[in-house]
């Protein structure tokens, strides 16, 4: 692409951005589409001393269409700048059931994605399809015999389950696992290759006896990730089934080419919020290397006709850094983030009683970090997004004879009707409660002891209030807050 048609696809992306500027529910701080639709954030990688996000995108309308993969860039996992539209399902060889989910490797100095391309959308087949890029990262061609890998016969694969691959290498030996359901239960397959191309389908990546122990009820295991962490192995799958969609992690070892999973957990716990994550080796700097980042799909959770009439859908999870800790996958938010903050408030040595406490401090981009004590109450707690008569706002709740941190967002809906129930993650705490949490327009993530909980609000434009909540006496030992400013490069 020339640097002239660069320009005027720069310049069309932030018309587009500039547009949609002042929608209150749309994000300061987060990644997420020019306009349109945005899911599952594909193709990670760090290029040539740049961070480099895809993402499932339909640039024509916020709905779900057969899918491109957008592209975004950037030096340092805070700032972003958009980039062409990466893959269309007409380029050819055309599929006009659309680019789907995938991941992108260095193959000796040729960036490839990996994908699956779905060549009838009436029919649905999914397969894993190659594509190369320039050097820049900009300009992209399919492989020409696309695809290069078939559902393998003789395994009872549920139709239209065989999708999102993800590939590393072992020395001269690539690597693939592609996630499936077999007679109805999650399961990723993998496969060998030795050059990206010819593909040999090696068996069920967790043995099937070992499978049938884990109780997991997903029908499809969407959106793998397997990887080495530590001395252990993870596999991160998104839970696809009936009223069921969320992601979990499971720890365990690697041997003879199948994966024995020892723990199991959810890796966040909102509903039909944060899903489809992909995670990347980072390369930034010697140091760090090895370091494991994440990103997921926050979904949205108001009306298709909202969605529409805004003009974008779906948002990208902060990127965070995971690690092991006793076989437990541990989700912190990236520290390159507190480049973001910008005016600063410290509230000390508060002591609370019955109901909320007001703090002088509004805003709808916020990052705020406070310690808690529970003194005699029996829940503490934070309120973001509150309005001025105290009638609707965000709860951010721990109880203390339940062990859960709640969040609750009946009262912070500008939709009625969307799912409201009150999200719950188990904490077993002493007596102080210490929370992270990011607030941007409709989006809010919470990080508390290694777990996060992510969800989508849509408060009116006058519920910008913060208060402190306790049922009993207690006590604020300290919270810091800062504004955060925009991620978008011009």
């Amino acid at each position: 692409m020339s640097n002239l048609h660069l320009e005027d696809w720069a310049a069309s992306a932030a018309t587009a951005r500039q547009r949609l500027a002042d929608d209150l529910h749309r994000p300061h701080y987060h990644v997420t589409a020019p306009s349109g639709w945005l899911n599952d954030p594909n193709g990670l990688i760090y290029w040539q001393g740049q961070y480099h996000l895809f993402y499932q995108h339909n640039p024509h309308k916020a709905a779900w269409g057969p899918p491109h993969w957008g592209h975004i860039v950037s030096d340092n996992l805070v700032t972003w700048q958009d980039c062409p539209v990466a893959l269309t399902p007409d380029m050819m060889p055309s599929e006009a059931g659309g680019c789907w989910s995938g991941c992108m490797v260095d193959d000796n100095g040729t960036p490839t994605i990996v994908y699956t391309g779905v060549a009838d959308h009436s029919q649905g087949e999914q397969q894993t399809c190659l594509a190369f890029g320039s050097n820049d990262l900009v300009s992209w061609h399919k492989h020409p015999q696309n695809p290069v890998v078939k559902r393998p016969d003789g395994l009872s694969i549920t139709q239209n389950a065989y999708r999102d691959p993800f590939v590393w290498r072992e020395g001269d030996i690539w690597y693939q696992v592609i996630g499936t359901s077999i007679a109805e239960r999650g399961q990723a397959l993998l496969y060998s290759s030795p050059d990206l191309v010819s593909w040999t389908h090696l068996n069920l990546l967790v043995p099937e006896d070992i499978r049938d122990t884990w109780q997991d009820e997903g029908h499809t295991w969407e959106c793998p990730n397997f990887f080495a962490l530590g001395n252990k192995h993870v596999l991160i799958v998104s839970l696809s089934g009936v009223c069921l969609q969320y992601p979990v992690a499971f720890v365990g070892e690697y041997r003879d080419q199948q994966f024995y999973p020892e723990t199991m957990q959810r890796l966040d716990w909102g509903y039909h919020c944060f899903y489809a994550p992909l995670t990347m080796k980072d390369g930034n700097r010697q140091d760090d290397y090895g370091r494991r980042l994440m990103w997921g799909w926050l979904q949205e959770q108001r009306s298709e006709a909202k969605q529409l009439v805004a003009g974008w859908s779906g948002v990208m999870s902060l990127p965070r850094v995971l690690t092991l800790e006793n076989n437990k996958l541990i989700s912190q938010p990236a520290d390159e983030l507190k480049a973001l903050r910008g005016e600063h408030y410290c509230y000390e040595n508060i002591e609370l009683t019955d109901g909320l406490r007001d703090l002088e401090l509004t805003g709808s981009a916020l990052e705020l970090h406070l310690t808690l004590r529970f003194g005699k109450a029996k829940e503490v707690g934070l309120v973001l997004a509150l309005d001025a008569n105290h009638h609707d706002g965000l709860y951010l709740i721990y109880n203390r004879e339940q062990a859960k941190l709640r969040l609750e967002t009946s009262n912070a809906q500008q939709e009625k009707g969307m799912w409201s129930a009150p999200y719950e993650c188990p904490l077993e705490l002493d007596d102080t409660l210490e929370l992270h949490v990011f607030l941007d327009g409709s989006t809010v993530e919470v990080f508390a002891y290694g777990h996060s909980l992510t969800s989508r609000v849509y408060p009116d434009s006058g519920s910008q209030g913060v208060a402190l909540y306790a049922d009993g006496e207690a006590y604020l030992e300290r919270l810091e807050a800062w504004s955060l400013k925009d991620i978008w490069v011009a």
